[in-house]
């Protein structure tokens, strides 16, 4: 594949997509969106592998620093609030295929948006593509629709007599840096995430989640954080991203660039290994 027969996927996902135009202007102060015409758009968000600013990576090592050499770097205003780097890539079983170095502002949309309109690009979109989780039933629908107003007023009464919320990440450190960090994975063999699960009795979530706590034990032990030296019962706080869509989009149409999602708070138990965690998890 060529830029030549890769480009066109996302100019004619434009008409559907027309946030994906937008830049940001400030009137009177105050920013607001502004659509660009598809042409300006696509010279200024869509970088391919020959052009100047268009970094080849050779491996995953490649990628992620990439990736941390980037993600700091803010998106500038006067033009769209996405990018796509795109290249081939050879992986280490010699297959040939393209990749995406894929940025967007979060105030365009959230992780499932993105990868569904990535999804949308292709020939052959499909649900089938993604992790597989259950719609919400007409039912379950429902009784959150007739739930919803009856926590108007207890929002209200906490609202008026709570005071400024304070970030668990940010409360009592000082001198934060504000850079943001990243660490990749290779693709993950789901089916054997599966039948480990299924063998402990215990979820996928809380299988990763406990794989989890250990792996970042033994980062804090290595780099010599006091928390990975600890013999004593250490938690780290958390944002989990939890989607609240009723539903993944069933087909092309019905894809939607959009924020539907909500942080939640979580303390994990930081363990010394994996036998020990899934109870504690």
């Amino acid at each position: 594949m060529t830029k030549e027969t890769f480009a066109p996927k996302y100019k004619d996902s434009f008409p559907h997509f027309p946030k994906l135009r937008n830049k940001v202007v400030n009137v009177c102060g105050d920013l607001y969106y502004k659509q660009m015409s598809e042409e300006e758009t696509f010279e200024k968000a869509f970088k391919w592998e020959n052009d100047d600013d268009a970094k080849l990576c050779k491996d995953f090592t490649d990628i992620d620093e990439y990736v941390e050499d980037n993600i700091n770097q803010k998106l500038p205003l006067d033009g769209p609030q996405w990018r796509c780097y795109a290249h081939k890539f050879t992986d280490e079983n010699g297959k040939d295929y393209v990749i995406q170095k894929w940025k967007c502002h979060h105030s365009l949309m959230d992780g499932i948006s993105a990868m569904a309109s990535m999804g949308y690009a292709a020939i052959d979109y499909s649900r089938d593509h993604f992790i597989k989780v259950k719609d919400v039933t007409l039912l379950q629908q429902l009784l959150l629709k007739i739930s919803a107003p009856f926590y108007v007023p207890l929002l209200l009464i906490d609202t008026m007599f709570s005071g400024r919320d304070k970030n668990i990440m940010t409360k009592n450190k000082k001198n934060l840096t504000g850079l943001v960090n990243c660490s990749s994975n290779k693709g993950i063999d789901m089916q054997s995430i599966k039948d480990l699960s299924k063998k402990l009795g215990i979820s996928i979530n809380d299988l990763i989640m406990s794989a989890t706590s250990v792996t970042l034990k033994e980062y804090f032990r290595i780099n010599g954080d006091p928390i990975g030296l600890s013999d004593k019962k250490e938690e780290l706080s958390v944002f989990m991203p939890a989607n609240i869509r009723y539903s993944l989009y069933k087909e092309k149409k019905d894809v939607k660039i959009e924020n539907k999602f909500a942080a939640v708070p979580l303390k994990m138990p930081l363990i010394s290994d994996m036998k020990n965690s899934y109870s504690a998890i």
